[in-house]
C-alpha cells in the first residue's frame, strides 16, 4: 500500500514554502505581504496562500468565545453536515494505522 506523500509526488512539480512574519490581525495588506516575501515568481508558477492567511487579512477573524463556532460554520459553509449526518456516514468507514480508509 503507497503512503499519501508517494500518491501525490510529482517530479515535475516543486513545491518550496515561502517563511514570513507571523501574520496578524494588523497585517491587513496581502499585496504588501507578497512583495516583502515573494520577489518574483518563474513564468507558469502557481502561487498557493492558505485560507487562512487570506481571511486573517480580510479581517474575517473572531475571538475565541464571542461566537458559537457550530453557527459559524453553518453560515460560512456551502454545505453542512450536521453530527447526527456525518455519525451516519462514517459508522461503515473503517481506520487501519490512524488513516481513515
Amino acid at each position: 500500500m503507497r503512503s499519501v506523500l508517494e500518491c501525490c509526488y510529482n517530479p515535475f512539480v516543486k513545491v518550496t514554502p515561502v517563511k514570513t512574519h507571523k501574520i496578524t490581525i494588523v497585517d491587513k495588506d496581502i499585496l504588501a505581504i507578497l512583495d516583502k516575501y515573494v520577489a518574483e515568481l518563474p513564468e507558469k508558477s502557481i502561487l498557493a496562500i492558505s485560507s487562512k492567511i487570506i481571511a486573517i487579512c480580510g479581517g474575517r477573524v473572531a475571538k475565541t468565545g464571542e461566537i458559537d463556532k457550530k453557527e459559524l460554520i453553518k453560515q460560512e459553509a456551502d454545505y453542512y453536515l450536521s453530527e447526527m449526518e456525518m455519525a451516519f456516514i462514517f459508522c461503515g468507514l473503517p481506520i487501519h494505522k490512524k488513516l481513515l480508509i
